[in-house]
């Protein structure tokens, strides 16, 4: 599962992993709407499509962990 909601640290995190194709983007909203303010993990980050990257961008999420490609620091304006 690509994006899910992990509570074993102090704080929640929504991590967004893996290949991340457009028909997660319902899975992605609700797991937004249902925890606001959380931080996102892209750590572990393989491709996500260019629609959840919009929804990202339009919640304004706080981005906790980069993955290594610097792409993606470029899309968020974090370069």
């Amino acid at each position: 599962m690509p994006i899910s909601l992990d509570n074993s640290g102090n704080s929640p995190v929504i991590r967004v992993s893996g290949i991340t194709p457009p028909d997660e983007g319902d899975e992605l909203l609700a797991m937004l709407r249902e925890n606001p303010g959380v931080p996102v993990d892209l750590s572990e980050l393989e491709h996500l499509h260019t629609a959840l990257l919009q929804m990202l961008l339009a919640a304004k999420v706080h981005i906790s962990a980069w993955p290594e490609d610097s792409f993606w620091k470029l899309c968020f304006g974090n370069n």
